[in-house]
């Protein structure tokens, strides 16, 4: 799910994430990619999140997830609400697949927004490590577009963030991983804050704080220079978008994205968690 949209959940910390473009990024990610340290699971979970914009109530998403044999099926819904939604109408939601390493196999993505209709269809070869992106822009006549994405790793966001969840995490540590969205590749860095009691509408949690930084990368391996690497290093930003983002996962259980923050151009916004056992609600059909 793609990443200005919240894939569900690094999609809303995509809005107001710090982004910044080897074999050079070789030498920040782990190659292979880490396999789940935490085997935790995730079947039949579904959690609800609210977004606020500057206190306001402004959007809702849903992240379900299921085992389906030997893979992960996570489905993701994120809608604007209240008065927000008269000035942005958005209605994006996403099918993804994943391996048990939550490495991708198939992504769909499903964009309906005030000047945006798009769909996007994803599969990656892990053989070769390749992407293929189909992107469909439902205008008239529709703009069809294909590419492909170079990656190491073989992540989009919500894998990813499902194995974030499933590694074992100390105050001070950090990690890069590289995902793309189905436009673009990224290299994003977590590090590992304190443990702090947070509460939110659905409980009360022991979690670790992760402050994240989004790069954005060339599409194809080989394409980086070292002054890119660089600047990955000193966490110089390619477009500074925000001030600061935070995010806060529990410790304990299935360990829950929580809590995010963030103060972006748009002004200050919040991602909270308020059902752990929520529902999906209907959602619309792929031809709206």
């Amino acid at each position: 799910m793609k990443t200005r949209n919240i894939a569900i959940l690094l999609i809303l910390a995509g809005l107001f994430l710090p982004r910044i473009g080897s074999p050079l990024i070789e030498q920040l990610l782990e190659i292979p990619a880490p396999a789940p340290q935490l085997k935790l699971g995730f079947n039949n979970e579904c959690l609800k999140y609210e977004v606020k914009w500057s206190g306001f109530r402004a959007a809702e998403a849903w992240v379900c997830s299921k085992t389906a044999g030997q893979n992960y099926q996570m489905k993701g819904y994120a809608r604007t609400t209240g008065l927000p939604r008269t000035l942005w109408r958005m209605d994006d939601w996403g099918e993804v697949e994943t391996d048990l390493n939550f490495g991708l196999v198939k992504y769909n993505l499903h964009t309906r927004e005030s000047f945006l209709n798009l769909d996007i269809e994803m599969t990656y070869n892990p053989a070769a490590k390749v992407a293929s992106v189909k992107r469909v822009k439902r205008v008239n006549p529709p703009s069809v577009k294909f590419k492909q994405i170079e990656l190491y790793q073989g992540f989009e966001p919500a894998g990813l963030a499902a194995l974030v969840r499933n590694l074992e995490w100390n105050p001070g540590q950090k990690r890069y991983f590289e995902f793309t969205d189905g436009a673009e590749r990224y290299v994003i860095l977590l590090v590992a804050g304190p443990v702090e009691t947070v509460t939110v509408a659905a409980g009360t949690f022991k979690a670790i704080r992760l402050d994240p930084y989004l790069f954005r990368v060339p599409r194809r391996k080989g394409k980086e220079t070292p002054e890119l690497l660089q600047s990955i290093r000193d966490l110089q930003t390619w477009k500074q978008i925000a001030d600061y983002a935070r995010i806060w996962m529990a410790v304990d259980g299935a360990r829950p994205f929580v809590l995010v923050k963030g103060r972006a151009f748009i002004g200050e916004i919040t991602l909270e968690l308020v059902d752990s056992k929520a529902q999906m609600p209907p959602i619309p059909s792929a031809g709206k």
